[in-house]
């Protein structure tokens, strides 16, 4: 009987997964809204509600040596879609999104894989790396033919949906799709 309380208190007490989220420049899911508008001192922040809140870096966003094409102020539509996006939900990071000029998919993949190692799904445009906690994405996302500027490649560091909790229904909107 012993031995079989001593087995279940040590399987117990064994850590259940050592994979971390992804981070991205110094910053992963997990950290807190402080820590992130301490480090983007210009980030726009607006609370959607008294549990969601969402940021936006629009100046001196780079990754991998590709810079966004976006500034304050920029009246373009590349503004919109470009820069550092970070969703927040009780003041926790759980999607970190970095936007930045078409077409560089390629070169940050590159990056990424020395870092992670090869990716769990790849294409010709994109990745994917999965573990227990999160994933971390990249793709070149087109605009539509009649708007080219909207086009980006997308850089995504998030928390698996059920490490967000069941009770959580958040909604983030991307070219008219939902993401919860």
């Amino acid at each position: 009987m012993r031995f079989l309380l001593t087995t279940a208190a040590l399987l117990f007490s064994l850590p259940q997964s050592a994979d971390q989220p992804y981070e991205l420049k110094g910053e992963a899911p997990g950290m807190t809204l402080k820590q992130f508008k301490s480090n983007h001192k210009h980030a726009d922040c607006l609370r959607r509600s008294a549990a969601v809140t969402n940021c936006h870096v629009y100046d001196g966003v780079s990754f991998a040596g590709v810079a966004a094409q976006t500034f304050r102020g920029c009246a373009t539509p590349e503004c919109a879609f470009q820069g550092i996006f970070a969703y927040f939900i009780d003041g926790r990071l759980v999607r970190l999104r970095y936007a930045i000029a078409f077409g560089s998919a390629n070169k940050v993949i590159a990056a990424l894989k020395s870092k992670y190692g090869e990716p769990a799904v790849s294409t010709a445009t994109s990745a994917k790396w999965t573990n227990s906690v999160g994933y971390l994405s990249v793709l070149d996302s087109p605009g539509l033919e009649s708007r080219p500027l909207d086009s980006y490649t997308d850089i995504t560091s998030a928390l698996n949906d059920d490490r967000q909790g069941k009770d959580i229904r958040l909604q983030f909107s991307t070219r008219g799709s939902t993401w919860i």
